[in-house]
């Protein structure tokens, strides 16, 4: 190596010595005058709370790819906003480029630079470096995501993916095609009676309750360990293909063994597999207590 190389080398490693002390020496110093040099809001929990406008943002289609974190998206909003609680800066990523609000875990320039149709931001090294525990007052066992969307917001595509934790859809509105796959967790879904509900949610491990009165879509619900809850309208004109290999089925009361399907051909489709559990269909109303107090009496 060359010696003027050497001397780059050297100056470079005592600038970056320099600059670490400098930010321990102002991290101390900060922390000992009282001023918070950290951007971070926590909740009861002592969990941190990032909350984003994105009313600016014509957002089209929802993308989730995370580790162990719940998620709930629901409508009615005054306006679209995300709630990140427990999460650390740098060790995510949120982008909302081109009509799409993207949440990703990972460490990478996407998490350091944050993209909107506003431009790029970025927050400042001080948060990638242990001084202080990056602001954390403590690392949260869980996280969520909670995104509250306005029914006006024609959302048409929203993709979830979770490793572990509990996704909810609650009181959505409009049309839009749903994919929610989740390795161990429950998934939960409510829509108002204008939705028009597409949904292939998947489970490798908890309960589906899929609750539409007025259904309209073609829906495809799969737990591998867990039970499913159908709440639909009798009256509902909807094709039917219920399995339950282990477990039994239950339509309105009525015992239908470990199979039910119509023998119709119908717009509106359902499709529900419980690998290890069962399926209830119910009509609204109808609590779990009241249900278990039915088949008791006809039991009787």
């Amino acid at each position: 190596m060359k010696p003027r190389s050497i001397i780059f080398l050297i100056v470079a490693a005592v600038l970056i010595v320099a600059g670490i002390i400098v930010c321990a020496v102002g991290s101390a110093g900060a922390k000992s005058d009282g001023i918070d040099i950290y951007s971070y809001s926590y909740d009861e929990n002592d969990r941190t709370v990032t909350e984003v406008d994105i009313s600016n943002e014509a957002i089209g289609k929802i993308s989730l790819e995370l580790g162990s974190c719940s998620v709930r998206i629901e409508g009615g909003g005054d306006r679209p906003t995300v709630k990140l609680v427990g999460f650390e800066k740098y060790r995510y990523s949120l982008s909302t480029t081109g009509s799409e609000l993207k949440i990703k875990d990972g460490f990478g320039p996407t998490a350091l630079i944050g993209m909107s149709s506003d431009g790029i931001s970025f927050d400042g090294m001080r948060y990638l470096f242990p001084f202080v525990s990056r602001g954390i007052h403590s690392h949260a066992e869980t996280r969520e995501v909670i995104i509250s969307l306005p029914d006006k917001l024609a959302v048409r595509k929203i993709s979830i993916n979770v490793e572990r934790g509990d996704v909810t859809l609650d009181s959505l509105s409009g049309k839009a095609d749903i994919v929610i796959n989740v390795g161990e967790g429950n998934i939960a879904s409510s829509s108002k009676t204008d939705a028009s509900v597409s949904i292939a949610a998947d489970t490798g491990a908890g309960d589906i309750l899929f609750e539409n009165p007025i259904y309209v879509g073609k829906s495809d619900l799969h737990t591998a360990d867990g039970n499913i809850r159908l709440v639909i309208t009798g009256q509902t004109e909807c094709e039917y293909q219920l399995l339950a290999p282990l477990g039994k089925i239950s339509v309105y009361t009525a015992d239908a063994g470990d199979s039910y399907i119509t023998e119709t051909t119908l717009p509106t489709k359902l499709t529900a597999t419980a690998d290890k559990g069962s399926i209830t269909l119910v009509e609204p109303g109808v609590s779990e207590s009241t249900e278990g107090d039915t088949e008791t009496a006809e039991t009787e």
